[in-house]
């Protein structure tokens, strides 16, 4: 895989994968793997639960990159990977961009996520084509919804059936 650095801030670096492979392939799939431990995924899809061997996880990395944008989360300096960011553009509408976010759990509660966090959303309101970004997140991740409280996001009146996700929005343009 490649990657390109999307932005950086003053601890980590945020680069987005391609889905073409390279030498590196295996040390990604290796880092990966170590993000998925329960307490990680606790609130997120349940299929992302069973992901146990670095076969599944390169599987799984496969669809996601056809799925999203995938960004590696990275310490600089360290070159090693803390978490990902999951960015999906709507395909109905293209002022709206969902995200998605996790971070390895030795990390919790250092700023990183909030880092990574308000960073992009400057980014994005620096490229001022994203008037919307979106974050699902199950009711009972309090840290997370937390963390979006702190971003700057609202609560959305959208919801997905039968799910116990709720959204959180915030809207990158200001009316003038």
């Amino acid at each position: 895989m490649s990657r390109k650095t999307l932005f950086t801030t003053s601890r980590l670096i945020i680069d987005q994968l391609n889905d073409f492979f390279e030498d590196n392939e295996t040390q990604i799939i290796k880092d990966i793997k170590m993000l998925f431990n329960p307490e990680v995924l606790e609130f997120l899809p349940s299929d992302w639960k069973n992901i146990k061997t670095e076969d599944q996880v390169e599987n799984w990395l496969k669809r996601q990159l056809k799925e999203s944008d995938l960004c590696l989360v990275e310490l600089k300096g360290e070159k090693k990977i803390i978490g990902l960011l999951f960015l999906y553009y709507s395909k109905d509408n293209s002022d709206t961009l969902n995200i998605g976010y996790l971070l390895n759990k030795q990390y919790w509660g250092k700023g990183y996520a909030s880092e990574l966090l308000s960073c992009l959303i400057k980014k994005i309101k620096e490229q001022n084509n994203i008037e919307r970004i979106l974050a699902g997140v199950e009711r009972d991740n309090k840290q997370s919804i937390s963390l979006l409280k702190k971003c700057g996001f609202k609560e959305s009146n959208l919801t997905a059936s039968g799910s116990k996700s709720t959204y959180y929005e915030l809207y990158t343009r200001t009316e003038e």
